[in-house]
C-alpha cells in the first residue's frame, strides 16, 4: 500500500513492478495539466540524475521504467526521493 499512496502523491497513475524494473505510467490525457505540474517536474528532475537507471517512454502511454528496483522497499524508497526533490 505505501508503493501505491506514495505513488498517488506523485500523480502517477499505476506502479508497476516486474523482472526487477519498476514502471511508473504517467497520465495518459498528453494535454493534462499534470504535464506543467511540479509532481512531473520532479520524475523529470530524477529522470534527469539517473539516466542510467531511468527510461522515459513515450507511446501509447508515457511512464519513466527504472531498473534493479528488486523489492518494494527499494520502490518506496526511489518514489520518497523524488518526493523530496
Amino acid at each position: 500500500m505505501q508503493l501505491k499512496w506514495a505513488g498517488k502523491r506523485l500523480g502517477i497513475e499505476k506502479v508497476s513492478m516486474k523482472q526487477g524494473r519498476m514502471a511508473l505510467y504517467l497520465p495518459s490525457n498528453f494535454s493534462s495539466l499534470y504535464y506543467q505540474s511540479e509532481a512531473f517536474s520532479k520524475i523529470i528532475s530524477y529522470a534527469s540524475w539517473h539516466p542510467r537507471e531511468t527510461k522515459l517512454r513515450d507511446g501509447d502511454r508515457r511512464s519513466l521504467l527504472v531498473k534493479d528496483v528488486k523489492t518494494i522497499a527499494a520502490a518506496v524508497k526511489i518514489l520518497e526521493e523524488i518526493e523530496k526533490k
